[in-house]
Formats: C-alpha cells, structure tokens, sequence
C-alpha cells in the first residue's frame, strides 16, 4: 500500500475540502492510501492560523483533515 508524507504546502491547501489539494487527498483516502504528516508541518499550520480570517471554520476543516492524515514520528 504506498503512504506520502505531506509538507505544510499540501496540508494548508488540504484544509479546504474543495480545493484541488483536498479533493485529492480524499479521494487517496477512499483508494486506501495512507496519508501523513510531521509535527514541525503541524507547528507551521498552527502558527498560520494566526492569519486567517475565518478561525472556527478553519481549525473545524483542520480538525476533520487530521482524521484523515497520520501524525508519523520523524524518524
């Protein structure tokens, strides 16, 4: 089964469910392909967040993605 690691570029696209970005990481998700990111992507999303506008919605849309991805540890 082939697994990607997902940079802060992809993440930050994959939180609007509607864009390209996320509309390919769902449907990777429903071919059984597993997703994951890093911690240090996770930190540089967060810190981000301080510059969007739409807060709640965007750490709603956050939230459901990260059910979709794995958090792998860096080694």
């Amino acid at each position: 089964m082939p697994a990607y690691l997902l940079d802060t570029n992809h993440v930050g696209l994959a939180v609007n469910r509607a864009s390209l970005v996320g509309e390919r990481v769902m449907k990777a998700r429903l071919a059984g392909i597993r997703l994951g990111t890093c911690l240090p992507v996770i930190c540089e999303i967060e810190a981000g967040l301080r510059q969007v506008r739409r807060k709640v919605k965007y750490r709603r849309d956050l939230d459901h993605l990260l059910l979709q991805v794995r958090l792998w540890p860096m080694t």
